[in-house]
């Protein structure tokens, strides 16, 4: 429009074409208009080609780099020290002479560094590295969070039903899996699609079922006819009131079973195995849980540790 207020012709022009879908550009805007989607293009393409450039493992190597650092640093502070006192033991207590106490040394294949444990003169647990044992349940969880984003587990489902088999199920009860894990596992699922009533409970893994409870008031106000773990309890840094809490949540006659291959010194190359349960300690974590041993399943590397409620404990 023009300064006389009449419509220019260009915009009349415009007006008779409608809703045809054509209509007049002038040439100077038509050419910003072009300018503009040029630059559009050449910004994809750039984009396009940083994607192109970019490693997706980059940041499984930063992670991988963090942890190793991590521990390389623990471990030098430690050799500084030159303390290796095993300390009590993290299971039941005992105090003696450090020479009294099994040294046991390997590294880990997870970053862990240098690994260094010891066997309880007393009940027999092999406990350690204190390095880990020693951290805090943020730094725990930081821990296994980084774990989970380089590592992957192998499917553990069948052992995992298998285990869950051993506590004789009935079809009316209701059932715990304590540690249930990630992805790796489609244990779960499966076994209420075969109609049995299983939860889970894992704090440090992400899992997709809506049945998995990632806090233990999801769980402590309930009571189960069973609870099991699978390749669990080793990684517990205090078992023996994990298990009570646990024992805890069974419904009267209800079994607790705890599988790992962890009752012998096997898979000592991790950072996260900080109890094996060597010797008589499996009598000591029962009877310290309020629990006895009813039952044992072995097979090759597949323990399992059945332990009901003990009327005389206490």
């Amino acid at each position: 429009m023009g300064n006389d207020g009449r419509l220019r012709p260009g915009a009349l022009i415009n007006r008779w074409l409608g809703g045809s879908g054509f209509q007049l550009v002038r040439s100077e805007a038509l050419a910003r208009l072009t300018d503009a989607a040029g630059r559009q293009d050449a910004l994809a393409a750039r984009v396009a080609a940083l994607e192109a450039r970019s490693d997706p493992t980059a940041l499984e190597d930063l992670i991988r780099y963090a942890m190793k650092a991590h521990w390389r640093l623990v471990d030098q502070i430690e050799a500084a020290a030159g303390d290796e006192d095993p300390g009590p033991c993290a299971l039941c207590g005992h105090i003696g002479p450090a020479k009294t106490f099994e040294r046991l040394e390997s590294r880990c294949q997870f970053l862990g560094g240098r690994l260094v444990r010891w066997r309880c003169p007393a009940c027999e647990v092999i406990f350690g590295p204190r390095k880990m044992l020693d951290l805090d349940d943020e730094m725990v969880a930081l821990e296994y969070r980084n774990l989970y984003r380089v590592y992957a587990e192998a499917d553990s489902t069948e052992q995992i039903v298998r285990t869950f088999h051993l506590l004789d199920p009935r079809r009316d009860g209701v059932y715990l899996d304590f540690g249930c894990g990630g992805g790796w596992s489609d244990a779960i699922d499966q076994l209420r699609r075969d109609g049995w009533r299983v939860d889970g409970f894992e704090p440090s893994a992400r899992n997709a079922s809506p049945h998995v409870a990632a806090r233990w008031d999801e769980i402590e106000a309930r009571r189960y006819d069973g609870v099991f773990s699978h390749n669990v309890l080793e990684h517990l840094l205090d078992p023996i009131g994990t298990t009570a809490r646990l024992a805890a949540r069974l419904a009267p006659g209800g079994r607790l079973i705890h599988a790992t291959p962890c009752f012998d010194y096997v898979y000592e190359y991790s950072h996260f195995h900080v109890f094996f349960f060597t010797g008589r300690s499996p009598e000591v974590l029962a009877a310290r849980a309020g629990l006895k041993i009813v039952d044992w399943a072995r097979d090759g590397l597949f323990q399992a540790c059945v332990l009901e409620a003990d009327p005389g404990a206490g």
